[in-house]
């Protein structure tokens, strides 16, 4: 007999039921070491690990051998004491950074790799509900597809926190709406979103706004649309309470400690200079679908995946239908992400991913529900079929991204980026000297060179971010506290052109050259772009 099921509802079948929870989870583990191992792979032969680090996982990169640093020379106690004096930008981030640095070596790839880790528990989740359902082969074949998704390529291979907190969010919002363990007292189901709930706060804590809003909204939907009686609203209230309180306190250390520097960040971000450079001056429209057909969906979902998840929603539409709560309930929730993340007017392709993972988690979800109405061989077929699709539509990150970057311009960008440090290594006393950097480019930038030296074992000299500053005092202040100085030839055409200062960049090379308190110790063919990098040191006051 066939199954008939509603949308996340169990099927009783004994096989599945003696499915060991180890089981699932060496499974998950597995087909996350190989997708990761295929993604890094790819990247390191025409993707950004073929390239010198850059934003923004270079951020993560340095902060990361910082606190290693910390960790080989004082131990583990002056390396926790650190986390709380200066906490990192994004916790998770640094943490999975310096686990991979400290287990496989100072490469890009070693932390890369470590998003395995976060990537093991999301197959699991979806394979712990699949598997209710479906046959054990039919759950895992339909995970390897939903794997060719573009979103989870970019979280192996794009080291930065917003992939994590746009999955954390959606799984763990889905759960608290569509999973009925989950209102029923399922204990370990409200921990997991507990879990999911700390985990999205601590992976982007600049997005924290927008998380305890979606998490918020479903709260409110749970209470709402599922509760039969003031009683039964009372006991689901208190899971809201315990469940959401428990996942706040998990994170609260950390903001209590980083409250500042995430309000000073967010405020320059929204309201300071930075507002400007990240509002995009587009229609309405263009706004309104920026993260489902604009460049955030084009990234994040890829055509190919819009039209599958078109189809597989309409197929599924009669299955929702039956579930109207549910179906409405999960609508709330994503619509408030949507929200969230489309009207402010500052967006970026990372920024607002929380509507691609969420368009991806119904859509895995709805899949699920579709094939488990079919005879098991049916299921199969059509689960392969989609494995099939997936792999002959896959394209690498970095096509995804940006292009494809060729060996030739891989070497000549390496060879930029080493020959800058190799420059800077030169200078004496570096942990004690000041760096003027007043632009930036993609693969030339102050992090970049921080990296570089810290991957060397050097000391780091101070350097302000100066690519926002368009005063020039502030640029002439801090051009005086410092002793070397990198400035772009002013017919390069590496540095970003919607950072403030290339607006004042020749006005920052007449400052540097007037006085000739400074001399050029390298200049350096910035091949395969025009013009060079000139570093300079100071030679008298």
């Amino acid at each position: 007999m066939e199954n008939r099921t509603t949308v996340g509802a169990p099927v009783a079948d004994a096989a599945r039921d003696a499915l060991r929870p180890g089981t699932l989870w060496l499974l998950s583990f597995c087909l996350a070491c190989l997708f990761a191992a295929f993604q890094i792979q790819s990247s390191l032969h025409s993707g950004v690990l073929s390239v010198p680090v850059t934003y923004d996982d270079v951020a993560y990169f340095t902060d990361a051998l910082a606190r290693l640093e910390i960790l080989y020379r004082e131990g583990f106690a002056a390396t926790l004491k650190n986390l709380f004096t200066v906490p990192p930008h994004a916790p998770l981030q640094t943490l999975l950074a310096m686990l991979g640095f400290g287990l496989l070596g100072r490469h890009p790839w070693a932390a890369d790799a470590m998003n395995v880790l976060p990537l093991t528990l999301m197959i699991r989740l979806f394979l712990g509900t699949a598997v209710r359902s479906l046959s054990l082969d039919v759950s895992v074949v339909l995970a390897a597809a939903f794997l060719g998704v573009p979103l989870f390529g970019m979280l192996i291979v794009e080291f930065r926190p917003d992939m994590l907190c746009a999955l954390f969010t959606a799984i763990g919002t889905f759960m608290i709406v569509a999973d009925p363990r989950w209102r029923e007292g399922d204990r370990a189901t409200g921990l997991t979103t507990s879990a999911l709930f700390a985990g999205a706060l601590l992976a982007k804590p600049t997005l924290a706004p927008v998380t305890v809003f979606v998490f918020g909204t479903a709260a409110i939907a749970v209470v709402a649309l599922f509760a039969r009686s003031v009683v039964d609203a009372k006991r689901i209230s208190k899971r809201v309470v315990l469940f959401g309180g428990l996942g706040m306190l998990l994170a609260l250390p950390y903001y209590i400690v980083g409250f500042r520097s995430i309000y000073e960040y967010v405020a320059e971000a929204v309201l300071g200079t930075n507002a400007s450079v990240f509002a995009l001056n587009i229609s309405r429209r263009a706004h309104a679908l920026y993260y489902l057909t604009g460049p955030g969906g084009a990234t994040a979902i890829g055509r190919p995946w819009l039209l599958l998840s078109t189809a597989l929603l309409v197929a599924s539409s009669p299955i929702w239908a039956r579930s109207r709560r549910r179906a409405l309930a999960v609508f709330a929730v994503a619509f408030a992400a949507y929200i969230a993340v489309t009207v402010p007017g500052m967006k970026t392709v990372f920024i607002g991913l929380v509507v691609p993972a969420f368009l991806i988690v119904i859509v895995a979800t709805s899949t699920v529900a579709l094939l488990s109405r079919m005879r098991r061989p049916a299921a199969l077929v059509a689960a392969t079929l989609l494995l099939v699709v997936s792999a002959l539509t896959w394209r690498p990150v970095a096509m995804q991204m940006s292009g494809a970057v060729i060996a030739v311009q891989a070497e000549a960008l390496n060879r930029v980026a080493t020959e800058i440090a190799d420059a800077v290594a030169k200078v004496p006393d570096l942990g004690h000297q000041h760096l003027y950097f007043p632009l930036t480019s993609q693969f030339v930038n102050r992090e970049g060179l921080e990296y570089e030296l810290r991957l060397r074992g050097l000391a780091v000299p101070e350097a302000p971010v100066l690519y926002f500053e368009t005063d020039m005092a502030k640029q002439a202040a801090a051009l005086e506290k410092s002793q070397i100085a990198i400035l772009f030839s002013d017919d390069n055409t590496m540095p970003l052109d919607w950072t403030l200062s290339t607006r004042i960049r020749k006005d920052i090379t007449a400052l540097v050259e007037r006085g000739g308190a400074f001399e050029s110790i390298a200049v350096i063919d910035a091949g395969p772009y025009r013009g060079t990098v000139k570093v300079l040191r100071r030679t008298r006051p």
